[in-house]
C-alpha cells in the first residue's frame, strides 16, 4: 500500500466534502488512481467564498490599511474574500452590506454552476439564523444535492 499527500489549498468545509466523496468511492471498490482522479475533478470544480462582518482583523493583520478600514466600516464595505489556485486568500469583490454581499455569492454560483448538481456548505461564526437563511436560498435556487452548516472558529488553515 502506498500514501499520496494531496495540497488541496482549500479550507474547512471544502477539504471535509471532497474527503467524504473520495472514501465512499474508495469503499465501493475505485482504484487509488481514480480516486486521485476524483479528487483532482473535485478540486477543479470546488469554490470558496466568505465574507466577514467587520474590517477590524483584517486591518489588525495588515491585509488592509487602516484608512481602508475606517473608510470600509462607515460605507459599511463588506468584502467577499475567495481562494485562488495557490491557496491564498485573495479578495474577490468588495459590496455595500450584507444582504448584497450574499446576493453577490449567489449570482457567482449562478454563473458557476447554473441548474448542474451542487453540494453547498456554509460555515458561521456564531450566526446560526444567518447561515440557516443563506442555505433556504441556496437551495431555493439551486440543484442542490447535499447541504451542510457548520460553526467555525476564529482561526481558519487550509491544510
Amino acid at each position: 500500500m502506498s500514501l499520496t499527500v494531496i495540497d488541496s489549498k482549500r479550507a474547512s468545509y471544502a477539504i471535509g466534502i471532497i474527503v467524504v466523496e473520495v472514501a465512499k468511492l474508495a469503499q465501493a471498490g475505485a482504484t487509488k488512481e481514480e480516486c486521485l482522479g476524483r479528487v483532482n475533478e473535485l478540486l477543479e470544480d470546488t469554490s470558496v467564498f466568505f465574507m466577514v462582518d467587520t474590517l477590524e482583523y483584517l486591518e489588525k493583520n495588515g491585509r488592509i490599511g487602516k484608512a481602508s478600514a475606517v473608510l470600509g466600516s462607515l460605507l459599511k464595505i463588506k468584502p467577499i474574500l475567495s481562494l485562488n489556485d495557490d491557496g491564498e486568500v485573495f479578495p474577490f469583490d468588495k459590496v455595500r452590506g450584507q444582504k448584497k454581499a450574499v446576493a453577490r455569492i449567489i449570482q457567482e454560483f449562478e454563473q458557476r454552476y447554473g441548474q448542474d448538481p451542487v453540494n453547498v456548505g456554509i460555515s458561521h461564526a456564531q450566526v446560526p439564523d444567518e447561515a440557516k437563511e443563506m442555505m433556504t436560498k441556496m437551495t431555493e435556487k439551486f440543484n442542490v444535492k447535499e447541504e451542510v452548516i457548520t460553526t467555525i472558529g476564529p482561526v481558519i488553515e487550509p491544510m
